[in-house]
């Protein structure tokens, strides 16, 4: 059961609890965190079955321009530059995104930070963090082809924002190697499992682990991907830790 936490250079602390509750990615959890000598077979070998959603490309850019009277709706974009049936159906799709993750014509998720925020950036500049669906590649092919990705992902913002490449005077992009690296997210998935009909709602992984005292919270388990859904399943996991304890505490 979950009774220590170990750092890097191999000091333990006991933690005086009854229960721990990991958001991080329950694959690393099991196999780095836990150890997977400690965990049942059954229990890896499902893990191990599972599908990991996509990953994505970021882009970080920094525009000597002020947005702010062209960007009416300061709110999210999803962006498809072309009504394409095949990428509005299939955006999430790994062998469509594979196929087109370098297509100047693809889907990108827009956020303009400066429009919310006007002191993040000096006068008269503005700032646009763009996400676009990728796959999961190594950090080998992502240092070849990274420079791609990100040509690719300004040429679609200058599709909704034009002329914006001229202006651009600061720029950085984030690859699923990067978004692996710094999240330690499984594949650097975006959301946790991949949204299909076997590993959604109720099919979805429990929260509850085979490791006496270990749960589990975030968009690898119940009730699914998203701030709202992965902020719910905190909610719920604390719940059903309070129910424990409780009837814990009454024997």
């Amino acid at each position: 059961q979950a009774v220590h936490v170990r750092n890097k250079k191999g000091q333990q602390w006991r933690v005086p609890c009854k229960a721990v509750v990991s958001n991080a990615a329950v694959l690393g959890t099991m196999e780095h965190l836990v150890g997977e000598e400690h965990v049942p077979d059954e229990y890896m070998d499902e893990l191990r079955g599972m599908e990991p959603s996509l990953s994505s490309g970021v882009l970080f850019l920094g525009i000597d321009r002020d947005l702010s009277k062209e960007i009416k709706h300061h709110a999210l974009h999803w962006y498809v530059p072309q009504v394409d049936s095949r990428i509005l159906d299939n955006c999430f799709d790994k062998d469509m995104i594979e196929d087109t993750m370098f297509d100047k014509q693809g889907p990108i998720y827009l956020a303009f930070q400066s429009l919310h925020d006007p002191e993040t950036v000096p006068e008269g500049k503005s700032s646009i963090v763009g996400i676009a669906p990728a796959v999961h590649k190594s950090p080998e092919y992502w240092k070849e082809n990274k420079p791609r990705l990100q040509e690719a992902m300004i040429s679609r913002v200058e599709q909704l924002i034009p002329d914006i490449r001229k202006d651009i005077i600061w720029e950085e992009a984030a690859t699923s190697a990067t978004v692996q690296r710094f999240t330690r997210n499984t594949d650097g998935a975006w959301y946790g499992w991949a949204s299909t009909p076997e590993q959604s709602n109720l099919k979805r992984l429990d929260r509850i682990t085979p490791i006496p005292n270990l749960w589990l919270a975030g968009h690898w388990t119940r009730p699914g991907p998203g701030v709202v859904q992965v902020a719910k399943s905190g909610q719920l996991t604390a719940r059903a830790v309070l129910r424990t304890l409780k009837k814990m505490d009454r024997r």
